[in-house]
This record gives structure tokens, sequence and C-alpha cells, in this order.
């Protein structure tokens, strides 16, 4: 799935806690894509950094036309990505809890603004969860490849990484087979 400016909205949500290293992940995404996205989109795109999902977002995700959600994950190997495209949950959760699921919230977006729209979730395997502010190399590693990933997906060109290595977008980091 492509989306251009004309199309509706892109909501681009980043998450995890940046003072716990590699859960950091998805927040560095985010603060990456927001000055590119916002310059090629304008207001058809907006970002978010948030340290955790609440309720308050089912608002803006139900505005959004696509949602793409970036968190870190321990349960992938360090460096690992995985993109999965997401349905709204059933709302098995509670509403009144301080931390809701992605498919939670895009089935509270349905249900009180009448439509979830299409979203992805960008998983990002982490190894070091600490107290500090530093990713780990093979999270940055990580979060260059889901830059460049989403960058194309999204048909908007950003800067691929410091280095300029714009070759290898679509891999997942030292441990890839296959491309997301």
């Amino acid at each position: 799935m492509r989306l251009s400016a004309t199309e509706g909205p892109l909501l681009l949500i980043g998450f995890g806690n940046e003072l716990r290293g590699d859960d950091g992940a998805g927040c560095r995404v985010a603060r990456r894509l927001q000055g590119c996205l916002g310059r090629r989109l304008g207001r058809s795109a907006v970002v978010l950094v948030v340290p955790q999902l609440l309720p308050e977002l089912a608002e803006p995700i139900g505005r959004a036309r696509l949602v793409i959600f970036v968190d870190a994950s321990c349960l992938l190997s360090p460096g690992q990505v995985r993109r999965s495209q997401l349905r709204a949950g059933t709302g098995a959760g509670s509403s009144l809890a301080h931390h809701q699921s992605v498919q939670t919230l895009l089935g509270m977006a349905r249900a009180l603004y009448g439509r979830a729209p299409s979203a992805w979730l960008y998983a990002i395997g982490g190894g070091c969860f600490g107290y500090q502010t530093d990713l780990s190399a093979a999270a940055r590693r990580a979060v260059g490849c889901v830059v460049r990933d989403i960058a194309v997906r999204t048909r908007h060109v950003c800067p691929a990484s410091r280095r300029g290595n714009a070759a290898g977008w679509f891999a997942y980091g030292a441990r890839a087979k296959r491309p997301l």
C-alpha cells in the first residue's frame, strides 16, 4: 500500500521509553521522519512521539487514513524488524488502562469516530533496555532501515542515513534473510 498526499492524512506514532536504551527506537524513527514527512506532506502528515499508547490517541487515529506505529520489541532478535498490517481489535482491553494495544486503539477509533484506518506496526528488536539514552548498534541500524522503508512506502524521499547509504533500505539487519 502506498499513500499519496491527496488521499488523506498519514499518522505516524513512534512510542517507547527513550531513557531505556533500545526501547526508544520507535521514538527515534518518528523523530527522524518528522521533518521529512512534514516538508513533503504538510498538514497531511502528523508525527507523534509518545512514551506509551493512551486512549486519547483514538481521536487522531480516527481522523487518519493510514496509521504507522513504530515500537521496540524484546521478542525479536536485536536489530530484527517485523512489519505487520493491523486490524482493529474487538475491545478486549480496558479502555481506561494507562497502556493500550495498537489493536485496541484502532477498535476505539472505529467505535468512537466511525472508522478504523489502515495501519502498520513496525517492531524493532532490541537487546539493551537498561537505563541509558543511546541505542545499541543493532537497533541504530534497524532504525535506519525502518526510516527508509517508511519513506519509500509513503512515496517520499527522506535522507537515507548520515552516510548516504540508500541501497540497503530493505534490510532487516545482520540476521536478515528477506526484505521488509
